[in-house]
């Protein structure tokens, strides 16, 4: 039996269930509660209606925006126009605009439109690799194309749920602050009455000094009495209007992942058996030989044991308590070997829950590089005062923005890495960068907490507060290169964060590059 045989035999498509068929337009409905559900139901939406639907999501989040405008602008004590109405004006008036001056509103018009399809156009090859198979490359780009034009009604309940919350949360502001006492400043004291020839000038005018720094330590007490009655009344408000906007920001980009990352029928392309190793064209070999190029046994590329996959995937066997420390320190030491376990045509979910496993540190890595930069340029007395403000407004911006620029990121290596590989080797190889970028998870991390490091480092360093001798010693190196200390430090963190970065995409590189041959 040759390896052909043996191949298509051990190889058995891979097929989603059928499901019932969905119109477009019920993704508008469904496309940020089921995601999942709403992919598999409309991979049969053609490119122009799902681009269709699109414009329209668009359109309806202008009008969106405005509705909102005015209802928060009726909400408003002493509002004399309903809720309608004022909609009816704000797009009136927008109408009007465009209508007066064509040739401008359509210049606008056109950049701004430009400028966002070309944001979705980027972001759909960005989250490209998270849904790749073994297709062609453009057919995962139309896939992640659409599956992005299709989440753009997402937005339309997202900016609906955190508009409504910073409208209500800022109603609730207003009306606290209104049944706040008044400010009772303290009387300032007059000035002396007398000549500069007059004996007692002089003492007078002490006096009035002593007297009027009284009277701006008690300005000082009454305002921070003020300030602090004002921020016990409407800090809560605030911190709902921060935490709403950055969930609603997390369930967009969640909703995305979930959409483009759904199965879909799709066959694998049908290929000749090749060398896992140099390529080599194994159809006519017997399972028992070897391969003439390099000598590697046939068995070894297509046969039962060939790509068994990652040691996370093989988690459920003896390796269970070490799989996800084992399989990240094969992908940091050895990515080629972890390439070269990896299946590609059909990669399954297991690395993407090993990706999730990380999310959280990337969150909490944030926070603790927020605290050790803001740490680094106060005072311990000035942090008491501010981490109540950063424990409800910097933490969950920083959090959010972590876990977000780690999926971004991850998924952009991915896509650059497997899109630019894949043109070399002719075949697209975007979901096995995406597996080894997912299992450079924890490399991903460690080098954002060198980076947070270095930089909270060089904020100390360039803080005026800062008397050590390190200070002293990095002014003095700065002084001899003639170079300013903070574009000496700003220097160094970058040039830092570049190296961590080139050797993260080399690692991802060297690891899709052992794809490249996979049979299965």
């Amino acid at each position: 039996m040759d390896s052909l045989a043996v191949l298509s035999k051990t190889e058995a498509v891979v097929a989603t269930p059928t499901e019932r068929s969905w119109s477009a337009w019920i993704a508008s409905l469904t496309a940020g509660f089921a995601p999942a559900t709403t992919a598999r139901r409309t991979n049969h939406v053609t490119l122009r209606s799902a681009f269709l639907i699109h414009l329209v999501a668009a359109c309806v989040t202008v009008v969106l925006v405005l509705g909102l405008d005015a209802w928060s602008t009726t909400m408003r004590p002493g509002a004399l126009r309903t809720f309608g109405d004022q909609w009816a004006d704000s797009i009136e008036d927008l109408v009007e605009e465009l209508v007066e001056d064509p040739w401008e509103s359509v210049a606008i018009v056109a950049t701004v439109s430009l400028a966002t399809e070309c944001g979705f156009l980027l972001l759909a090859f960005i989250v490209m690799s998270w849904g790749a198979c073994d297709e062609p490359i453009r057919q995962s780009f139309r896939h992640s194309l659409r599956r992005t034009w299709l989440q753009s009604v997402h937005a339309v309940w997202a900016v609906l749920l955190a508009g409504s919350v910073v409208i209500c949360m800022g109603e609730i502001q207003r009306r606290s602050m209104q049944g706040m006492p008044p400010i009772h400043w303290p009387k300032q004291p007059p000035q002396p009455p007398l000549s500069p020839t007059d004996p007692g000038y002089a003492q007078a005018q002490a006096e009035f000094q002593r007297a009027m720094a009284d009277y701006v330590q008690e300005i000082q007490v009454a305002s921070a009495q003020h300030w602090q009655q004002w921020r016990d009344r409407v800090k809560y408000p605030e911190y709902i209007q921060v935490a709403t906007c950055c969930a609603a920001a997390l369930w967009v980009l969640w909703a995305l992942l979930r959409a483009v990352g759904a199965p879909r029928p799709a066959a694998p392309i049908a290929r000749p058996p090749q060398c896992d190793q140099c390529g080599y064209d194994l159809t006519t070999l017997l399972m028992e030989g070897r391969c003439p190029e390099c000598g590697l046994p046939v068995s070894a590329s297509i046969g039962p044991g060939a790509r068994p996959g990652s040691l996370w995937q093989l988690r459920g066997i003896p390796v269970r308590g070490s799989a996800w420390w084992a399989c990240a320190q094969m992908a940091i030491f050895r990515p080629a070997e972890l390439g070269r376990q990896l299946q590609t045509v059909w990669p399954g979910n297991d690395h993407r829950r090993f990706f999730a496993n990380v999310l959280p540190g990337f969150a909490l890595v944030a926070i603790a590089v927020l605290l050790a930069c803001v740490r680094a340029g106060e005072t311990t007395t000035r942090m008491k005062d501010i981490f109540e403000e950063l424990a409800f407004f910097g933490f969950p911006i920083v959090a959010s923005l972590g876990v977000g620029g780690a999926v971004l990121c991850t998924c952009a290596a991915a896509s650059c890495i497997g899109f630019l590989q894949g043109l070399r080797a002719g075949r697209n190889l975007m979901s096995g960068s995406m597996q080894v970028a997912c299992y450079l998870a924890g490399y991903l991390l460690v080098c954002v907490i060198l980076s947070g490091a270095l930089g909270a480092l060089g904020i100390w360093v360039d803080s005026s507060c800062t008397v050590s001798i390190y200070a002293h010693w990095f002014q003095a190196v700065a002084q001899r290169v003639r170079v300013d200390r903070e574009l000496l430090s700003f220097s160094l963190w970058f040039l830092c964060t570049l190296v961590l970065g080139i050797h993260y995409l080399v690692l991802v590189a060297r690891g899709t590059a052992a794809t490249r041959f996979a049979n299965r």
